[in-house]
């Protein structure tokens, strides 16, 4: 009955059905079609559910809603994969933008494990794939398997696919080695609150990536970045929201984005992370090409120390807004951007509520 899964690489997934808002009997297979003007299945594909019973997608199809699996029994069970060519399969995982393809709650809801149950490696085929929302919301995800897109030499982008996954403690080393093909991670972790460390290279290995935005935003188990984390993303440009409302972050590294010279967006960076203390001095020394500060330390209420020579190489920059505001424990003084680039277009509350600085007195109204 099987002979179809002769040297064939399947994906595995482990569901837990008592998570499921339908009873605890259902889950989905996190399949799809592309998105074009042929709006179907590419190939035959197999669904092994685990309880015994198996689903054939064939090729041409439309139909969504053999997608979706109903169990007997409540409970945990492991769903195989299949096709000849498992490069032909459109993998959309728990993607909620996928509107036309409702049945993505299903796997969000159940997903417990990726691989076999218990297994600590394990790598998915080479498959179709949308750049986004791989397993986003996935709430029950236990962790990330060392070697998970090890084949996913051709995903181009990595945005939510783990955001909400509040239960996985750790990020893998070298989990994005092999996808260099990657241009973009914007919320790629978001809310992962169990996390306190991030792999030294885990970016090592995607040389064209442009936005981090969000990435790691609301990641309260980190206390500090690794120093060179960005090092091999000389293209990134977007670092907006990218460490904001990690409310356990301490330090920050001076030369974490030395190589990022052109990056052109640092909004809300580090916004709401309370523990800040010292804003190290070199930190955006040659991001030259930068225009948009706004919000960067916004609502740091711990922050006491910044370096008046922060800003002094961003000379290009359109946006301060909120820069600072309701940093009310700066002691030092603050950088005198009124007096360097009084012609910046947007400033509107760039020192708001720093009243303990050191030259708050002489920051004009329209500044703060």
């Amino acid at each position: 009955m099987y002979g179809y899964r002769d040297n064939m690489m399947p994906m595995v997934f482990v569901v837990d059905t008592g998570a499921t808002t339908s009873g605890g009997k259902r889950t989905s297979a996190p399949l799809g079609y592309l998105e074009d003007e042929r709006g179907v299945f590419l190939i035959d594909t197999f669904i092994e559910w685990g309880d015994g019973k198996v689903t054939t997608v064939k090729a041409g199809s439309s139909d969504t809603d053999q997608l979706i699996h109903d169990y007997d029994q409540s409970g945990v069970y492991t769903m195989r994969i299949w096709a000849k060519d498992m490069r032909q399969v459109q993998f959309v995982g728990s993607n909620p933008e996928r509107a036309a393809i409702p049945h993505t709650q299903f796997f969000r809801e159940t997903l417990v494990n990726i691989g076999p149950d218990g297994a600590e490696t394990y790598s998915l085929p080479p498959v179709l794939t949308d750049p986004y929302s791989h397993f986003y919301g996935c709430s029950h995800l236990r962790s990330i398997p060392v070697g998970l897109f090890d084949l996913w030499t051709e995903c181009t982008g990595f945005s939510n696919s783990f955001n909400g996954c509040s239960l996985i403690s750790s990020i893998p080393e070298n989990l994005f080695a092999n996808c260099k093909a990657a241009t973009g991670f914007q919320n790629c972790f978001h809310g992962l609150v169990k996390v306190t460390d991030i792999p030294a290279d885990l970016f090592a290995g995607n040389p064209n990536v442009v936005d981090f935005s969000y990435c790691f935003d609301g990641c309260d188990g980190l206390r500090e970045v690794p120093q060179n984390l960005f090092a091999n993303n000389s293209k990134a440009q977007l670092f907006a929201g990218t460490f904001a409302r990690c409310s356990n972050l301490v330090q920050v590294p001076s030369t974490l984005f030395k190589n990022n010279t052109e990056a052109t967006s640092f909004y809300g960076t580090f916004m709401e992370c309370p523990e800040i203390i010292v804003v190290p001095s070199g930190l955006f020394s040659t991001t030259t090409k930068v225009t948009n500060f706004a919000y960067v330390f916004n609502n740091c209420t711990g922050l006491i120390t910044v370096p008046e020579s922060l800003f002094d190489t961003t000379k290009s920059v359109e946006d301060f807004t909120h820069s600072f505001s309701y940093d009310a424990a700066i002691t030092s003084s603050v950088p005198a951007l009124w007096s360097k680039y009084p012609n910046t277009p947007t400033h509107d509350f760039t020192f708001m509520n720093c009243t303990n600085a050191a030259n708050y007195s002489n920051i004009p109204a329209s500044w703060r």
